[in-house]
Parts: structure tokens; C-alpha cells; sequence
């Protein structure tokens, strides 16, 4: 029988004591104060329910519309920055619109969206020349006032600039299909290199276009062993916690690591006695425990949130079926995509983003950028209503 010197036990027992109340002062006290408003951590707090969250996410909305109308105030014309293209733009980015309305009134997703672009394209410092434009395809009853107030500002392009009433009553999947290829068709008549195609309530961050020119920059390098179709920036977060799938699951193993290892070095520095105890694994044990928990009860979707840091931390991972409110296309990406979804038609069965990325060719891959360079304000949406998901809105 193996016995150990009473100074090295009692030193011992003395650090897992210790490390008990670590972990009781971390998920008992400080997680539950410091996580009560993250909305997708286990400790939210019960008073942000549904109703308060969706109240929260249209009282802000009606403050930003407000703020962007005050922006859009202070420009002079229409040869604002953005506005204007030459042959030497690389980047054109397309907004799809329709009206929406919100208690009778617009919600303003597209106003916010188009002055947020023109913000950072003014204080964009990239190697992208970019050009912005409207494309109108609300078909009516009446008009989309929203979009044609910001044609001062924007080029504007209508599908529909009489109406129509046979493309109102259309299947809306059928539609929204339709509108995106309109869309895309008219982004591509400017033969620019890449093609942005965002929807009205897509917000973009700050960080776009450095991200963007970092990870087109990296897939130039390995291009020549793979071909890449085009770029999704947004996934739903309600869907991007943990789960069982490979890559998160090799996420949190890594934690683990990182925190046994940590606290091995930490606990060894700090006592050279603690290094004679042959139960010093289960110290470090104990690290990546603490470590994996604090993930999986914060939550994947706030760890994310990190990564913002730098924008070299952004991770191209393979990108899902869905979702396609923001996409970056390469232009011979967008003429063969294009040319399949018209021979697509959409229904609730084959919604736009699953057309989509069904009609990528075999060869080339489809990435997501993560985390998301968008932020979705789209609370009402014009197929499903209003959102059952308001956490969405709040990173």
C-alpha cells in the first residue's frame, strides 16, 4: 500500500476543497447574475419571456428606423458613397425588398439595412470597390413607399412598377424565388466579381467587409484545389448551440483539453508539494469539467461572440441548406444558379434557401462564415408573420 506524506494529503484535500468552491461560486453566483440577459444561456432570467422579448425587439427596431432616417438626413444626393459604379467595382450588393408593415405602419428593415451599408462603404478601408442598389419587388396592393423615399439616396430598380396583381396572389415561395432570380439577373448586368445578395432584414455588422476580404483572400489560396460557389454569412442562432453533431462535440473536447492542461500548469506553479500528489489528473480533470460546463450552461451562440475580436477568428465551416438571407456569390457562381432555379419551381415543401443550395454544382463547395456577419430584424416576416423565435433578435 502506497502512502503519502500528511502535508502533501492534507494539501491535497486543501485544493479540492478549494476548487469546490470555485465551482460553487461560478455556476451559483456569478453565472446566474452575469448570464440573466443571455438569451440562449440556461440562465436567463425567467422574466424575459416571449411577449417582453418580442415588445423589446420592436421597441429598438422603432429607435434604429428612427436613428437611420436622422443618418440618411445628412446625405446631400444621390452620389452618395456606394452609389456609384465603375469598371472597376468588385463587389455589387443587391437589396431584395417588399413592403412590410407593423401595426400599419413600416417597420423600416430596409431604411436601417441601406444606411448601414452606406456607413461602413464610407468607412470601408478594403480593396473592394462596391456598388449598392435597391431591387423593388413588392407587386402590390399599393406601392412601397419605403423604397422609392430612398431612391434619392440609392439607384432603384422595380420589378413590378405598375403592379401586379397575378404576381400578389402567386404561391409566395414561387415568388420569393422568382424575385431573387429578377434580382440576381439584374446584379449580374454589371459583371461585377462577386455578388452580395442580401434581404431587407438582414442588418450587416461592422465587421463585414474585412472579414469578407480575409476569407475570400483565403479561398483564392486553396482555390486551386477545390472550387467554392458562394459564401452563406447568416444561420439562425437558436441552431447554433451545441449538439450532438462531430464538430461541436470535437469543439468541446478541445475545451476540455485546454482547461485540464491550464489548471495542470496553474496547480503545479503554484506548489511544488502538489506536484509529489499522485492524484494530480483529477485536479486537472476537474479544469476541463469546469471549462466545458461554463460553455455548455453560457451557451454556444454568446461564446461565438468572441470571435468578433479579430477578424481572423471568423471560421469557414460547410454551410447547411438553409438559409439564404445573406449569401456572397461568385459571378459565374450566380449565371449557373440562376439558370437552375428557373427550371425550379418553389413551394412550402422546396423553400428558395433548399433551391439554392440544391443548385450548386456537384464540384464546388458552399461555405458559412461563422460567426454570423448579419444580424436578423426581421421580427414580422412577409411568408411567416411574426417570428416565434424573438431570442433571434437579440445578439
Amino acid at each position: 500500500m502506497i502512502s503519502y506524506p500528511r502535508r502533501a494529503v492534507i494539501s491535497f484535500s486543501t485544493s479540492c476543497k478549494f476548487q469546490l468552491f470555485v465551482f460553487f461560486v461560478t455556476f451559483f453566483i456569478v453565472l446566474p447574475f452575469y448570464a440573466r440577459d443571455m438569451v440562449f444561456s440556461i440562465y436567463k432570467s425567467s422574466i424575459l419571456t416571449s411577449d417582453i422579448l418580442h415588445n423589446k425587439v420592436l421597441l429598438d427596431g422603432e429607435a434604429a428606423f428612427k436613428k437611420t432616417e436622422h443618418y440618411l438626413a445628412k446625405i446631400k444626393d444621390s452620389e452618395s458613397t456606394g452609389n456609384k459604379f465603375s469598371n472597376w467595382t468588385k463587389m455589387v450588393i443587391t437589396i431584395i425588398t417588399v413592403r412590410r408593415f407593423g401595426a400599419f405602419k413600416p417597420l423600416g428593415y430596409l431604411t436601417r439595412v441601406v444606411a448601414t451599408f452606406h456607413s461602413l462603404i464610407d468607412k470601408d478601408t478594403t480593396n473592394f470597390n462596391k456598388f449598392l442598389f435597391i431591387c423593388n419587388t413588392h407587386a402590390g396592393p399599393g406601392h412601397h413607399e419605403e423604397a422609392y423615399k430612398l431612391k434619392k439616396y440609392f439607384y432603384l430598380v422595380s420589378k413590378f412598377p405598375n403592379g401586379s396583381a397575378e404576381a400578389s396572389i402567386m404561391n409566395p415561395f414561387e415568388k420569393e424565388k422568382q424575385d431573387y432570380v429578377f434580382c440576381m439577373e439584374q446584379a449580374l448586368k454589371f459583371s461585377s466579381e462577386y455578388i452580395l445578395m442580401v434581404e431587407d432584414d438582414a442588418l450587416p455588422r461592422d465587421e463585414l467587409f474585412p472579414v469578407l476580404e480575409n476569407s475570400i483572400n483565403y479561398l483564392k489560396d486553396i482555390n486551386k484545389k477545390e472550387q467554392w460557389s458562394h459564401l452563406k454569412l447568416y444561420f439562425p442562432e437558436r441552431w447554433q448551440g451545441y449538439s450532438f453533431e462531430l464538430k461541436q462535440i470535437c469543439e468541446l473536447l478541445a475545451l476540455f483539453v485546454v482547461g485540464s492542461m491550464c489548471l495542470h500548469v496553474l496547480m503545479s506553479n503554484v506548489s511544488t508539494r502538489y506536484k509529489r500528489v499522485s492524484n494530480n489528473w483529477i485536479t486537472s480533470l476537474l479544469g476541463g469539467i469546469y471549462l466545458v460546463l461554463i460553455a455548455l450552461t453560457i451557451g454556444r451562440q454568446h461564446l461565438l461572440e468572441i470571435k468578433r475580436i479579430w477578424p481572423y477568428w471568423y471560421s469557414l465551416v460547410s454551410a447547411p441548406e438553409c438559409c439564404s438571407p445573406c449569401i456572397l456569390y461568385q459571378n459565374k457562381s450566380a449565371i449557373q444558379i440562376v439558370q437552375r432555379l428557373k427550371t425550379v419551381k418553389c413551394d412550402n415543401h422546396l423553400p428558395l434557401d433548399i433551391a439554392l443550395h440544391r443548385s450548386t454544382q456537384a464540384h464546388s463547395n458552399v461555405y458559412q462564415i461563422e460567426p454570423n456577419l448579419f444580424s436578423h430584424i426581421g421580427l414580422v416576416s412577409t411568408i411567416k408573420g411574426l417570428s416565434q423565435y424573438p431570442e433571434e433578435f437579440m445578439l
